[in-house]
């Protein structure tokens, strides 16, 4: 008679599951009045998205930079992807314009915070709102402006942008200011 299996995992081997933080229903409600969508990221990588058929414009699976996306719904207002008076500033000065968004933002929602997101976070949200709308993020209809990204690589932010018949692109910009490079802070639960 064959033995019974045991059902339990050994639990050294076990990898946590992480949960994706979500926004409590007031926050979220009290968003999209004012013209947020709130998408769920989901850990996706570069890799995957290519995987899954998305198009990309650029060689990137040469660079070391396939983090995951963050488990996090986010939001954003598509009518104000990019923060106001953040186009051709340098990364510092861009800083403090999110700082201050910040403030601004955690006066009326305590629970939630404005984070630059990673090229990961940029390009699932893309694909996302794409597949939801039919609309480009950073592309046409934003004047093809990009956004900085919290992705590190040659010593630089990396910046994203789409292009629409292309795909998804990712760009090496310094840390000075240059035209059409803002930022698109993404709202997300905050940790604290």
């Amino acid at each position: 008679m064959p033995k019974e299996q045991d059902n339990q995992q050994n639990p050294q081997s076990e990898k946590p599951v992480q949960q994706i933080q979500r926004f409590s229903s007031e926050t979220r409600d009290m968003l999209r009045a004012q013209g947020s969508v709130v998408y769920e990221l989901s850990g996706q990588t570069l890799v995957s998205l290519k995987d899954a058929g998305k198009p990309f414009i650029t060689t990137i699976f040469e660079y070391p930079y396939n983090s995951p996306s963050r488990l996090s719904e986010v939001a954003f207002n598509p009518n104000e992807l990019f923060l106001s008076g953040t186009n051709g500033k340098s990364m510092d000065k861009q800083m403090q314009a999110l700082d201050e968004y910040n403030r601004m933002l955690r006066a009326k929602m305590s629970d939630v915070e404005a984070v630059i997101g990673s090229v990961s976070d940029y390009a699932e949200l893309a694909f996302s709102h794409l597949e939801a709308t039919g609309r480009f993020l950073f592309g046409p209809e934003y004047n093809n402006e990009m956004t900085r990204t919290t992705t590190q690589a040659f010593n630089t932010n990396l910046c994203v942008r789409f292009v629409k018949v292309y795909g998804f692109g990712i760009c090496v910009w310094g840390r000075h200011g240059m035209e059409r490079v803002s930022i698109a802070p993404l709202i997300v639960p905050s940790t604290d």
